[in-house]
């Protein structure tokens, strides 16, 4: 059973004070068109309070900058508040796999 995230609203996540944005990855895509290849590129973000606020972005466009805009207006949108019972711990139990690894959070 998935945990049900409270999800803030628009106006309440751009209120919020302290809020650290991280740029995760940049791609570079490429289509060939006629006369030539045309670039375009997609970004990646994350933001976050540190204190129980996260958000996540991913934004789309011809250049670098434009794609950078468009992923931390969405990451602002996607704002969840995640419960937090003490400072660095988990408030459930989380299970995790990959290939032939599994992983625990209690």
């Amino acid at each position: 059973m998935k945990p049900k995230f409270d999800y803030l609203d628009t106006t309440e996540a751009s209120q919020l004070e302290g809020l650290s944005e991280i740029l995760i990855q940049v791609n570079r895509s490429a289509a060939t068109v006629k006369g030539g290849r045309r670039m375009s590129f997609a970004a990646l973000t994350v933001a976050g309070n540190r204190a129980g606020i996260v958000g996540q972005g991913f934004g789309k466009a011809r250049q670098v900058p434009n794609a950078i805009e468009k992923a931390t207006k969405d990451t602002r949108k996607h704002m969840i508040r995640v419960p937090v019972t003490t400072v660095g711990s988990i408030p459930h139990e989380v299970n995790g796999h990959y290939c032939g690894s599994q992983v625990r959070l209690i």
